[in-house]
């Protein structure tokens, strides 16, 4: 299937099915002549049927929160994909006439690789809660004690370390073209890997040989429809890693779902995130932070948010950027999960186009052995 924007949407459509059923798309037809594409409003499928097209990109036990991540990070990129000139009839012609599948393959690869990139950022998460809710039923917090058991699960280890991950990430960039970040070469799947070459892209290429501003230049144009840039500070070192964590972010706050960054004091969070937000399309003064603190009361942080809708409100066509650093130094977690997660400020909803990113230091329990050593 395709998406197809009708004049005035703000959104394409999108019908999807089973490989088999769009076998058609493997052979020439009159679609994949440029001059016959039109863009047209597709038929809206009804809710049930929509149901089972997603059902069957899914095991049984999917949860709404892995759905709701793979529609939104799909329907941004179908919407990239929809408005992008370098993906229009006239720019593909060329590609077409040697690989006259092309658009069914990228869809095909757009729609499996979101759902990896769903599956990766809800299951470590669910994960963890049934390890958690395990150790609580079997007894293995003890009531009255001010330290965790020896076999309650470790904080820590419930954070899925970097190097571990292995993430692969097909993104259609906002300055053009197809990009693919991953890890390890030998982690993308052959089709992406296809899809990638036959737009005429170089093989896989190792972003560890990458210089540092060659991998800006990488991200300027995944985050950036524009045709000049801001000049590269001289005292941020870009890396590999660097490069797929800010894509990471950037494809989650473009689909409108929070991101938040674990890691310990002084690792490069906080300036990871200010870097990004300084190479996307936003003015400096969407781009809003505020610094917690054992101090900060729930008066500053409903300002700082309401601060922050009114500012959406304003500018309806472009993004506000909400970062929390060190969030879970205050008191007030609550408030934050809700305006973080429920897209709510003390009941009150919050405008479609605030962003937020958190930052948190980890979490760790301590044992009775480091209880008693500081008494």
């Amino acid at each position: 299937g395709e998406g197809r924007g009708g004049e005035g949407d703000n959104h394409p459509y999108l019908t999807f099915k089973d490989d088999d059923e769009n076998s058609q798309d493997d052979e020439p037809s009159q679609d994949d002549d440029p001059s016959h594409v039109r863009r047209t409003r597709a038929e809206v499928i009804e809710a049930r049927a929509c149901a089972e097209l997603i059902r069957s990109h899914f095991a049984a036990d999917v949860t709404y929160r892995t759905v709701d991540v793979f529609v939104r990070v799909l329907a941004s990129q179908l919407d990239t994909l929809t408005t992008s000139d370098f993906f229009g009839p006239v720019a593909l012609e060329e590609v077409v006439q040697f690989y006259p599948a092309f658009r069914g393959q990228l869809l095909r690869s757009l729609v499996a690789m979101t759902r990896r990139f769903a599956v990766q950022s809800v299951e470590a998460a669910r994960t963890a809660q049934r390890r958690s809710e395990g150790a609580v039923r079997e007894g293995a917090v003890r009531e009255g004690s001010s330290a965790a058991p020896s076999t309650a699960p470790a904080a820590q280890e419930d954070i899925v370390a970097w190097s571990t991950s292995r993430h692969v990430l097909l993104v259609l960039q906002k300055g053009g073209g197809l990009g693919v970040l991953y890890q390890n070469r030998e982690d993308v799947p052959r089709d992406v890997a296809e899809v990638y070459e036959q737009l005429g892209s170089e093989p896989l290429e190792d972003y560890h040989s990458f210089s540092s501003d060659d991998l800006v230049h990488k991200l300027d144009r995944i985050v950036s429809a524009k045709a000049t840039h801001p000049p590269i500070p001289r005292n941020y070192v870009m890396t590999a890693d660097a490069l797929l964590k800010m894509a990471l972010l950037f494809v989650r706050l473009e689909a409108g779902i929070p991101a938040v960054v674990v890691g310990e004091a002084g690792c490069g969070k906080t300036s990871l995130i200010k870097f990004l937000a300084s190479r996307a399309d936003l003015p400096k003064d969407n781009v809003r932070v505020m610094d917690f603190h054992a101090g900060i009361g729930q008066r500053e942080i409903v300002a700082f948010v309401e601060a922050a809708d009114r500012k959406a409100k304003e500018e309806e066509d472009k993004q506000v950027w909400c970062f929390l650093d060190e969030a879970n130094t205050c008191e007030y977690l609550s408030l934050v999960t809700e305006v973080v997660c429920q897209r709510s400020l003390l009941g009150r909803p919050l405008h479609r186009n605030l962003r937020f990113l958190v930052a948190v230091n980890p979490y760790r329990r301590r044992t009775e052995e480091a209880l008693t050593r500081t008494t």
